[in-house]
This record gives C-alpha cells, sequence and structure tokens, in this order.
C-alpha cells in the first residue's frame, strides 16, 4: 500500500474500504494504524486460504 492513496483519499473526504491479507499486515503496521486512524474499513483475511499461488485473475481468465 502505498500512503500517497490514503493523502488523496484524505484530502478529498473520502471513506476507503482495505483488504490486507494477514500476514502482510505486519509488514507496514505503520500504514494500518493511520488508515484505522483516518476510519477507513480494514478487514484482515487470514492467510491459510491463499491456497493457489495462481492470482485470481489470471484464473478467471483461464476459465473464460
Amino acid at each position: 500500500m502505498d500512503p500517497k492513496i490514503l493523502d488523496v483519499l484524505k484530502q478529498k473526504n473520502v471513506p476507503g474500504v482495505f483488504f490486507v491479507i494477514g500476514n502482510m499486515a505486519n509488514q507496514r503496521p505503520d500504514i494500518l494504524k493511520r488508515e484505522y486512524a483516518e476510519a477507513m474499513k480494514l478487514e484482515i483475511i487470514p492467510s491459510r486460504i491463499q491456497s493457489s499461488t495462481t492470482p485470481f485473475h489470471a484464473r478467471k481468465s483461464a476459465g473464460s
């Protein structure tokens, strides 16, 4: 996550919704704290549900 996104949302007074993969939350706790402090909606997704190494958009394209 780039903090610039949070800057724009704050400037425009627009709320944001962010989905965070569980173990990725530990990599940038400063950004998560800022999102929480600025009343953003956070959804933490447990790491264990990532059963495939193929990105979702690639799986969808292959099945189309």
